[in-house]
């Protein structure tokens, strides 16, 4: 309900330029609405009461609504102190103890520049509010709100940080070009400061002809139907999104830059959230993607022309390798599976230098084979090279003299022992130590041992074991190279 008492009511020959105080403003305001009310028929001097259903046709207009100029708000702005200086007794309790103010007001800001901070908090807007062309130079906060019916926003600039918390949008968002025009481009939403949702329902937002400058952060949103960036400009951003919830299995988040100029993300984040709804991508250039904590459960994801240049961490090269599988995407999948390896590896090596032990050692050692033997498992060419190339080092090793005979040729500078006879059925040989059931070799190499010499004893076991370590380099490198030969056939 508002009352208007004419009598006590400032006089204006037109808006001021600049409002310096909440009391010229209030002072304007109040003028405004009884202007409104005499268009409507109100014409009692004494008091005019407009009940909560009447106050559906009227506007509360802060700003320059007839004119392309600005209007100068330089203090700092709050609009709850504003508005409950216009209502009467509008003030309700929820369930938790939170105080309202509740108006029906249409809320226009037109045309202005706010020099100072500004806050909206703990109100709920039962009609439309609209914002266009206005300049928050300084932080703003929408803190503790309820949109019930429609909320615009039209060429608007944010130079400083601006935050909501625990916000109700229930109606249609849209954060969209104005239609002022500026030579031959339209006036966009223009953020220069951090952005930040937090503790936000959106029913249907849309972010539209926007340029982010500073970081974008949603933490524990819901998005009941659609939350939509669309035509929009990153400027090497933080873009992170924690712990968001999907109302139901057709909630859409939709970034999608349909210019087909990527953007330029430096961090891309995607937390702690179950996706039981839709996630679209597109023309996104990532540096580092975060996806720990992150898991699909009967919802998808759908990428296009999108590049993850880099993974933050093994939870996020999981997430990426079951996306694309459940997608039938097997290439990409193996990928992601050996940069989870990788970064595996990585966090390895951390767990090594905090706490030395033998299962971590061995961990280390493995997950470096494979590395080595086949890139993790995709690369069959280099499996298949690296394995001839071990067994073959290893057995020469194993076949080489032993060092009292190569002494002896170095002393007496002839090595055509060396040729003739160790070498001349080196490759025979070689053949049958492929074999996995032959094993002729190293009972020979064995049984030709007759001396009590230790030293000579210990050149024994070391050919001994050389012998194994080529068997099961040449067994590894087999497995390897199979797997990776058939990466598009089996299962990850």
């Amino acid at each position: 309900m508002i009352r208007l008492y004419p009598r006590h009511i400032r006089i204006f020959n037109g808006q001021p330029e600049t409002y310096s105080s909440e009391e010229e403003l209030i002072s304007w305001l109040k003028y405004d609405l009884l202007q409104q009310a005499r268009v409507l028929g109100h014409y009692n001097n004494n008091v005019i009461e407009i009940s909560d259903e009447e106050e559906r046709q009227y506007k509360l207009n802060i700003g320059s609504i007839s004119t392309i100029r600005k209007v100068n708000i330089s203090f700092n702005f709050n609009f709850e102190i504003i508005l409950s200086s216009i209502l009467f007794n509008n003030a309700q309790m929820d369930n938790s103890g939170l105080i309202y103010s509740t108006t029906n007001l249409t809320i226009n800001f037109i045309n202005v520049d706010f020099t100072e901070a500004v806050s909206f908090r703990g109100i709920i807007f039962n009609n439309e509010v609209n914002m266009s062309n206005v300049y928050f130079n300084k932080i703003v906060y929408f803190n503790i709100l309820e949109f019930n019916n429609i909320v615009r926003y039209r060429g608007v600039s944010f130079n400083d940080d601006v935050n909501f918390v625990a916000v109700g949008f229930r109606n249609d968002l849209s954060f969209t070009t104005s239609q002022i025009r500026v030579g031959n481009n339209n006036t966009s939403i223009l953020f220069n400061g951090n952005l930040n949702f937090h503790y936000v329902s959106f029913n249907i937002a849309n972010f539209s002809y926007c340029s982010f400058n500073k970081n974008v952060d949603f933490k524990e949103i819901t998005i009941i139907d659609k939350l939509s960036l669309y035509r929009f400009d990153f400027n090497n951003i933080e873009f992170k999104i924690d712990k968001m919830i999907f109302d139901n299995s057709n909630s859409l988040l939709s970034i999608n830059n349909s210019n087909n100029i990527k953007c330029n993300i430096n961090i891309f984040n995607i937390t702690n959230t179950i996706i039981n709804g839709k996630i679209e991508l597109h023309n996104l250039n990532v540096e580092t993607t975060n996806m720990q904590g992150t898991f699909i459960n009967g919802g998808y994801i759908n990428t296009i022309n999108c590049k993850f240049e880099k993974l933050a961490n093994r939870g996020s090269a999981l997430f990426l390798k079951q996306w694309a599988i459940a997608n039938h995407n097997y290439i990409d999948a193996l990928q992601y599976q050996a940069e989870e390896v990788r970064l595996h590896k990585e966090e390895l090596y951390q767990k090594w230098s905090k706490n030395k032990n033998l299962k971590t050692f061995g961990d280390i050692i493995s997950i470096n084979l494979s590395s080595i033997f086949s890139d993790n498992g995709v690369n069959w060419i280099k499996a298949l090279v690296m394995t001839i190339l071990s067994t073959l080092v290893l057995f020469t090793i194993f076949y080489f003299p032993d060092l009292p005979t190569i002494m002896r040729m170095v002393y007496k500078n002839d090595y055509s022992l060396l040729c003739n006879y160790f070498y001349k059925d080196f490759f025979e040989d070689f053949i049958r130590y492929i074999i996995p059931t032959e094993y002729d070799l190293v009972f020979n190499y064995a049984k030709n041992y007759k001396s009590t010499n230790f030293f000579k004893f210990l050149i024994k076991i070391c050919g001994v074991i050389t012998y194994f370590t080529g068997k099961i380099a040449f067994w590894y490198g087999s497995f390897h190279t199979v797997a990776a030969f058939r990466k598009f056939n089996r299962s990850l």
